[in-house]
């Protein structure tokens, strides 16, 4: 079974994606963490992924689709998180397998941008927190493994806003596809943690009960 959850920066998918596969035993891939990953390491290809990013600018598609090439042939029941992100991944996707159900976690730009602001991540175990709604136990420090925490390069005001409007150029359109497919299901992103994931079970579970391979 394939997940695929989306919406955009700010909007809790991350976190709800978290909660889906754990209680579906799904590998959650985050295509974002997976980037950073490989943005870490001193290559060509790392340093390449990390000036990207640091711009707000996607990562071009033969990257990011090489990388769910490489997940695909070791797992089949998935839980996308930023992947599929525009037309040309969802073609791609679309020829090696299918998605299930395809949820968006619809917020508005206002409290978006307010939540990603607010947004810090650790560097070493890719935690994620927000100083409004999920906050460190310890001020700066990861509950895990007591990281100091960093805010994102495209968490800052001028990434921020370019990748509003790529999100809303590229990503957005792939909804009517989603639709046309019978997948398409969206969730105001709005509510607490629990309300959004309350919301998407129910959509789940009135449709059939998700089950693994």
């Amino acid at each position: 079974m394939i997940i695929a959850i989306f919406g955009s920066q700010g909007s809790g998918k991350g976190t709800q994606a978290e909660l889906l596969a754990e209680k579906f035993n799904l590998l959650h891939v985050s295509m974002g963490d997976c980037l950073r990953a490989e943005s870490k390491k001193n290559t060509v290809l790392g340093k390449k992924i990390k000036s990207i990013q640091s711009s707000g600018n996607l990562v071009p598609v033969k990257i990011t689709n090489k990388l769910f090439e490489n997940i695909l042939k070791k797992h089949k029941n998935l839980l996308l998180d930023g992947y599929p992100r525009s037309f040309d991944q969802l073609q791609f996707l679309m020829k090696k397998t299918k998605i299930d159900y395809a949820i968006e976690v619809d917020l508005n730009e206002r409290d978006s941008i307010k939540r990603i602001s607010s947004r810090r991540m650790c560097p070493k175990c890719n935690r994620n927190y927000n100083l409004i709604r999920i906050k460190p136990k310890v001020k700066g420090k990861c509950d895990y493994c007591k990281t100091n925490l960093i805010q994102r390069e495209d968490d800052k005001p001028a990434a921020i806003k370019k990748r509003q409007e790529i999100y809303k150029n590229q990503t957005l359109p792939l909804k009517k596809v989603y639709k046309r497919l019978g997948i398409l299901h969206i969730v105001d992103g709005s509510g607490s943690i629990k309300q959004v994931h309350e919301s998407i079970l129910k959509i789940l579970n009135c449709q059939k009960s998700p089950k693994v391979k």
